[in-house]
Formats: structure tokens, sequence, C-alpha cells
């Protein structure tokens, strides 16, 4: 994160981001899946710049189902946190920091909290016991309706920077 405080601070393009907002809300899609990163150093002038882009899909009724990113949540400080907390509460229809499960259409979301702050050095998420116990719990439901993991992080990366952790002394999702 101190690194995209010098590198990347002031470079998401706006014009692209009202573009494809514009593009959504025309297109009125069941539903928006939003998995994270909407700013890049989770400094709160980031946040409170970006939500006024994404106010015509708050607008638009469409249902947003959200999981911050690692570039929402790097830091600890308290009002970091606050403003991303506020920025996800205004753009999302689920609570965002726990596992949820929404219908849209006849798939089932699945959203996945896997951002957390993390040492400078990593770019990793990290899978609680709750939100796998979750997904164990969902797909034993019967209910035949296709279920995608909506999260920030990819399952199936295996480098050490990179990808999904499971936290000490999960069972493991895979």
């Amino acid at each position: 994160g101190y690194a995209n405080g010098l590198k990347r601070r002031c470079q998401h393009n706006s014009d692209l981001l009202d573009r494809a907002i514009r593009y959504i809300v025309q297109e009125k899609p069941d539903g928006v899946i939003f998995t994270g990163d909407a700013v890049s150093t989770a400094d709160p002038r980031e946040f409170e710049a970006a939500l006024p882009h994404y106010q015509p899909l708050i607008d638009s009724g469409i249902p947003v189902i959200c999981t911050p990113g690692n570039h929402d949540l790097y830091v600890k400080d308290g009002s970091c946190r606050r403003a991303m907390e506020k920025f996800y509460a205004a753009l999302a229809d689920n609570d965002c920091f726990k596992a949820g499960c929404r219908k849209i259409g006849n798939l089932r979301v699945i959203s996945l909290p896997e951002a957390r702050p993390v040492p400078i050095w990593l770019s990793c998420g990290y899978l609680s016991a709750e939100s796998v116990q979750f997904v164990l719990d969902e797909v034993k439901k019967e209910d035949p309706s296709p279920i995608l993991l909506a999260g920030h992080f990819p399952i199936l990366e295996d480098s050490l920077r990179r990808g999904l952790r499971i936290w000490p002394g999960n069972p493991g999702l895979l």
C-alpha cells in the first residue's frame, strides 16, 4: 500500500469508470457484483472522491453485491476504515464484511470478504473460518440454483505473495 501512495494515487481514470457506470445503468442488469478496489491507497479522500462516480448506480435501484478489495483495506487506521465502511454501506445491498448469499435471477451469489490489512510485501486475502463454514452450509442446501463465489482474490492462485489463504485452523475450502 505504501508504494501505491507514491505510484498509483490519482491514477484511477474516472472517465472510464463513469462510462462503465452509465453502461451498467443503461443495460439494467439483474444485479452487479463489485469485488473491490474502489480506491488505490485506502485514503479517506479517495473514498470521498470515488463515491459520486458510483452515485448513478446507487440511484438506479440495481442490486449491488460488494466485498472490499485489498486496496480498500490496506491499513488499520481508524479514519481509513470508517471511510471505507461508509463507501461500501452506500454502494452495497449486502453486509460487505461477512459472508452472505443473495439471489440474482436464478444464481446464488455468495459474497466472501477476503481482504484485511496485511504486511506491505503481501497482496493476499484470507478466508475466515466463518466464511468457509458459510460456503459449506450454503452448498448443502437443497437449492438447485448455481452458486457463484464472489470475492476479490483468485481461489486457485498459489503464489507466496498473492492469492487466497485460509486462516490457521480452518478446515479449508477446496
